[in-house]
């Protein structure tokens, strides 16, 4: 018997069947997959359904049983025209109609496709929706977003859909108002939209980015990761980092942050907002560090480490602190993310000039007059002038400091204190007399314990017999 020649029908099933095994795989090794993959297998079933190929045979997988009697369209018999005709019908035919295109546009892929070849056909799928009453049939709703969504994952359709004046009006209040499935089907569809680096910008000028915003802050958990991932895809363009920021968006992921939320994704949306002046401010305050150190406090991944490092390269350079208790606040952080000082030296150097560089230093800032002697008049006999990083800036990331001790004659004392040290100092002298000490200290201010005030005057008194028993004493 003479050997069939290979039919392009037999080429088609190869091909189909090589593609659904590499889809099959990476289904079901990975905990998630993409909607535009669970798309494309069932599409890739239904055509073998159609040509009445033995899957569980010929591909070697045991994959779910089809109903070999399901009417399912050929890609040349796609019924999309009609349906699109009677959603300019009763309301009941709207329904029916756009719950088979939500159908249809899920399974067949020729009937995704066919958008790009009818001319209105966006704007008769979308002509049963007003923007300003989008919800007001949330099952017609729901149907309809969910087909943008579907027809969206079409290469061809993308700039199509997102350059149609109504779209992302619609998908941007079918975020705010309406089913959850509605709202994380309209972030799935901006995501799926923005795959295409065009459409980052025309979706940046639209109402989406606060509609996604908003998302973030307040929507449904499956929602919310929706919009992060349509976030972190249109924060790909520097303007769009900019609109994210003046809406809020850093602080309301610094308190996701802290909530435990989506953590990994965050920070890398965080990491590329950080690039802008705007988030620098934000995440410059005293308060939002004191977040940052307690979210790295607790987590302590390699992810979050590294990204909170990026986020202070990229932001630290541009910072101009106001003091250096922002300053100190700042090197707190950096001391929690690299306990054994491993930071960058970019994150260093942007750190050591929080004075406001080189051109912006006066003398102030490197000096302090000690040469005037100090008033001793008070119950030891002796004061102590400190010169640390508070009172001179150009000792900052230096970790040195200095001190001046005045000592009454006859007595002045300098009590019994730790810093680590301890060290007690007397004047035993007839006149006055100054001691100068140099400390250095990781801290940039080395502070100081006094012994007596630790001991004896502790907010909680501590028991007479403790300290007798302490201090080996008689009494």
């Amino acid at each position: 018997m003479a050997k069939k020649g290979k039919t392009p029908e037999t080429g088609e099933k190869t091909e189909l069947k090589q593609e659904l095994q590499r889809l099959l795989k990476v289904i079901l090794e990975e905990d998630e997959c993409s909607v535009d993959m669970a798309i494309n297998s069932i599409g890739i079933l239904s055509r073998l359904t159609e040509m009445k190929l033995n899957q569980s045979v010929e591909l070697g997988v045991a994959l779910p049983k089809v109903d070999h009697d399901m009417d399912v369209p050929m890609p040349d018999q796609c019924p999309v025209n009609s349906l699109l005709e009677k959603l300019s019908s009763s309301l009941s035919d709207q329904r029916e109609a756009a719950k088979e295109l939500h159908r249809l546009t899920k399974t067949i892929p020729s009937c995704r496709a066919i958008f790009s070849e009818i001319p209105d056909g966006i704007s008769r799928l979308l002509k049963p929706l007003r923007v300003a009453e989008v919800d007001s049939d949330p099952e017609l709703q729901e149907d309809l977003m969910a087909t943008i969504l579907n027809i969206s994952s079409d290469d061809n359709n993308k700039k199509l859909v997102a350059e149609h004046p109504v779209v992302l009006r619609l998908l941007a209040e079918s975020m705010k108002s309406g089913t959850i499935v509605t709202r994380r089907n309209s972030a799935a569809a901006v995501f799926t939209l923005s795959t295409l680096h065009s459409n980052k910008r025309v979706i940046g000028d639209s109402h989406a980015l606060g509609s996604l915003v908003q998302l973030l802050r307040v929507g449904h958990p499956l929602a919310v990761k929706d919009a992060v991932s349509a976030i972190f895809s249109l924060c790909q363009v520097n303007e769009n980092i900019a609109n994210f920021t003046e809406r809020g968006a850093v602080k309301i992921i610094i308190h996701k942050l802290n909530a435990g939320i989506l953590v990994d994704e965050l920070l890398d949306i965080l990491v590329l907002l950080s690039q802008h002046q705007d988030a620098v401010d934000i995440l410059k305050d005293p308060p939002t560090v004191q977040q940052f150190h307690e979210f790295i406090r607790i987590n302590q991944s390699e992810h979050a480490k590294k990204a909170v490092n990026t986020i202070l390269d990229n932001h630290l350079q541009k910072m101009n602190f106001k003091g250096p208790k922002e300053g100190r606040l700042q090197r707190m952080l950096l001391e929690e993310i690299n306990p054994k000082g491993k930071a960058t030296s970019s994150i260093i150097n942007s750190l050591d000039r929080f004075t406001g560089g080189p051109k912006l230093g006066t003398a102030k800032d490197f000096f302090l007059g000690l040469n005037i002697p100090k008033n001793t008049s008070n119950s030891v006999g002796s004061v102590v002038t400190p010169v640390n990083v508070d009172q001179i800036q150009g000792l900052n990331t230096l970790d040195i400091s200095l001190v001046r001790i005045d000592y009454a004659r006859n007595g002045g004392l300098n009590p019994l204190h730790t810093h680590p040290a301890i060290k007690i100092l007397q004047n035993v002298g007839k006149t006055n007399a100054v001691a100068f000490a140099g400390l250095s200290s990781q801290t940039q201010n080395p502070g100081v314990i006094a012994i007596p005030n630790a001991v004896f005057g502790s907010i909680l008194p501590i028991k007479a017999d403790v300290l007798t028993m302490a201090f080996q004493m008689n009494e």
